[in-house]
Formats: C-alpha cells, sequence, structure tokens
C-alpha cells in the first residue's frame, strides 16, 4: 500500500507457466480491457488473530463471550486493511471447520515503480501441527519475475 505505480491483476485460472514476459501481459490486459487494481482501504478484509482480537473486545469493552472470535456462522473475525481487493480473492475462508482454499488463479503483481512484473500464484494454506488462530498456517506459492 501507498504512494506508487503498483497494483495487481487476475490473469484466470490455472496455466501458471503460460505466463512469460511483461509484453504478453500487457498484451493480454489491453486485449480484455483491464487494468492493474490498486491498493484501498474500504473493501479488503483479513482475519484477525485471536490475540487481536481479545485486544481489540479489551480495549472496545466489548463481552468476549458474546463476541467470540470465531462466529460459527461468519468464521473468525476480520479487519478492514489497506490492501488489493484482487488479491484478496486469491483466498476463500469457509468453514466451519475452518478450510482456506487457494483460487489457482495466476495474478500479475506489479512493482511500486511499475517497472517490473510478478506472476503469483498460491497453491495451498496448510499446516498439520498448528490450529487456526495465532500462528495460522503455511501459504505455499509460485512467485517469479516476467522479463
Amino acid at each position: 500500500s501507498g504512494i506508487g505505480k503498483g497494483g495487481a491483476a487476475d490473469l484466470g485460472y490455472g496455466e501458471y507457466d503460460k505466463w512469460t514476459s511483461k509484453a504478453q501481459v500487457d498484451a493480454y490486459l489491453a486485449e480484455h480491457n483491464m487494468t492493474f487494481a490498486v491498493d484501498d482501504s474500504a473493501s479488503v478484509y483479513v482475519t484477525m488473530s485471536r490475540e487481536d482480537w481479545n485486544k481489540y473486545c479489551i480495549a472496545n469493552k466489548l463481552d468476549m463471550n458474546k463476541n467470540p472470535w470465531f462466529d460459527p456462522n461468519n468464521g473468525p473475525a476480520k479487519q478492514l486493511v489497506s490492501g488489493n481487493p484482487v488479491l484478496e480473492k486469491a483466498m476463500t475462508f469457509s468453514g466451519p471447520p475452518p478450510v482456506y482454499t487457494p483460487s489457482f488463479h495466476t495474478y500479475v503483481i506489479r512493482s511500486w515503480d511499475g517497472e517490473r512484473y510478478y506472476k503469483l500464484q498460491i497453491i495451498s494454506w496448510y499446516d498439520a501441527n498448528v490450529q487456526i488462530g495465532d500462528e495460522g498456517g503455511r501459504i505455499s506459492y509460485y512467485l517469479d519475475e516476467l522479463k
């Protein structure tokens, strides 16, 4: 987030190896009348850790028993952050039980100076030794610079 020319675009499901150059991405975006989405502070939510939720409840004098961190109907508590709305869709949450599912879309990320492009595909969120909460899981992904 912040000042710059950074952004992200969704190149569709799969086909990570198809994307090999900046010129190819630029041509695709132009052909499909797409632009890079920039970060905003009005639409991106991230899952709060249990510890952060407890601190939030204490700071706002909320009863933690009446305001649980994990709501069976809505999942874990979330907070609005500055982030990229395209990349927010790279992984979805469902549950209970809590399940994070990658979209398997390939994304192109433009650097802050607008000069470099990177392709990204998230492939998993998993850690068998950790329950959902403060420690989370491990994101596995592919990431390569496009020349």
